[in-house]
């Protein structure tokens, strides 16, 4: 069973992808940018873990894809932790009846990647399925990929990085009850709550040790001094290549997420009074100095010593002490704008 007239198309960002291929089959006319920025997309979380890369940021918030539905007031039913089976029919039931399920998973699992990385969530659309495989439109890849059902349930239960337990997604009725102009306000509201004190989310932050929000660029930036004591030489150039990764390469949309959601307020300048070129402006300059502080994660992940990474990481430090002032303002700024 395949879904009858969905078109698949990849992207820049697994989450936002979904929900543009969604807006394509659904007909809500959205670009990937407005997609991740109507999901509150823009964020920074956090993490201490106790293998290498030991230290991982994702600069989107984890329940963006929750809150692009709530935002647009678009009917929908999210489920977690469900048996076995009971996920498995609600998949097949969706499908049956035409409807994408967007899914949480390890790509690690997911063999058409052929790595030996753990990263979760990564969020795909499943649009088809037989008794022995799922087909999955992901972002990465030009056309759909088929993996086997056992492969699928490891990916959609990993515990490694942000443990996963069969999340998904299905819209029940694919009218949004909100304006672009309504659902585009509270994004941007979400955000600046979010961002400026992640405990007022609405949503659970997950059930990973982390800090988010601004809080986290601070501690973030506090703390990479230090990373060359979080191991041996060739564990801690990788936290950095990870580092790069996460900014650059690991679906990210390029400068940490910060280029979609510049795009974001480039479109809401057009649609809300309060939001002006120049909040976007402000943004694409954040994004560019994101991208210039991944190169210099690349460039560390080279370093022949000890002494050569640390100082590396003191001035990296030192520029996502900036950045993480300046994101403090324009979130200030956009928070002032909308409550004028």
């Amino acid at each position: 069973m395949h879904l009858s007239g969905y078109a698949h198309e990849p992207g820049r960002h697994c989450g936002s992808t979904s929900l543009r291929n969604l807006s394509s089959y659904y007909d809500w006319g959205l670009s990937e940018a407005e997609s991740f920025g109507l999901a509150s997309g823009l964020g920074f979380t956090y993490l201490h873990i106790s293998d290498s890369p030991y230290r991982i940021f994702l600069g989107r918030p984890l329940w963006m894809e929750s809150a692009f539905f709530a935002n647009c007031d678009i009917p929908h039913i999210e489920r977690e932790g469900q048996e076995k089976a009971d996920a498995w029919a609600a998949v097949e039931t969706a499908i049956d009846a035409d409807k994408p399920v967007m899914a949480f998973v390890d790509l690690f699992y997911l063999k058409y990647y052929g790595t030996d990385t753990h990263f979760a969530p990564h969020i795909v659309l499943l649009v088809g399925y037989d008794e022995e495989s799922v087909t999955i439109s992901d972002s990465e890849f030009s056309e759909v990929q088929t993996v086997s059902r056992e492969d699928f349930e490891q990916a959609w239960t990993s515990q490694a990085m942000v443990p996963l337990s069969r999340r998904y997604i299905v819209v029940t009725d694919p009218e949004p009850r909100a304006s672009l102009e309504d659902a585009g306000r509270h994004a941007i509201q979400t955000t600046v709550a979010y961002m400026q004190n992640p405990d007022t989310s609405p949503w659970p932050l997950g059930d990973v040790s982390a800090t988010h929000g601004l809080a986290g660029i601070h501690e973030f930036a506090a703390e990479l001094p230090e990373f060359t004591a979080l191991g041996e030489l060739a564990q801690v150039t990788w936290t950095a290549r990870f580092a790069y990764q996460m900014v650059e390469r690991r679906g990210t949309g390029g400068g940490s997420f910060r280029r979609l959601y510049a795009g974001f307020l480039d479109s809401m300048a057009d649609v809300l009074p309060e939001i002006s070129t120049s909040h976007g402006e402000r943004m694409h300059e954040i994004a560019d100095d994101w991208t210039a502080v991944g190169e210099k994660f690349k460039t560390a992940s080279r370093a022949k010593s000890e002494a050569e990474l640390h100082e590396q990481f003191v001035e990296i430090g030192d520029d996502v002490a900036d950045l993480a002032a300046k994101e403090d303002a324009l979130v200030e700024a956009l928070d002032t704008a909308l409550s004028e």
